[in-house]
């Protein structure tokens, strides 16, 4: 169970956008030593930078999960949904939106010994 308040530049979720703001709550399994699922719900606000009262802001809600499927010791294959719900600014009133992404984290080195 998780808390979360974040600012991003260009967000990958909402199109046309510069800056987003998003303020969530997750909960989090793993699933078994290779599967790990994130169930996530929060507010999301998008604008852009040069233009912050522009008619492409957007405010609104979402919900989503991710999976994470672990494949080996440096390699995941991860997959995201998200649910936005808009309450006011743009034209776009609700959008789905799948990712599926691959992660490579290499393993630490030793700088000292």
């Amino acid at each position: 169970m998780g808390l979360a308040a974040n600012r991003s530049y260009i967000t990958n979720y909402l199109a046309n956008t510069q800056w987003s703001d998003t303020g969530a709550v997750s909960y989090e399994r793993q699933l078994s030593e290779s599967f790990q699922i994130n169930l996530n719900s929060g507010y999301a606000r998008a604008f852009h930078a040069n233009c912050p009262n522009c008619t492409g802001t957007y405010v609104g809600y979402f919900v989503g999960a991710d999976l994470s499927w672990k494949l080996s010791r440096t390699i995941a294959l991860g997959t995201s949904y998200r649910r936005f719900e808009q309450v006011s600014g743009g034209t776009i009133q609700r959008q789905n939106v799948a990712l599926i992404s691959l992660g490579w984290n290499p393993l630490p080195m030793r700088i000292v010994k």
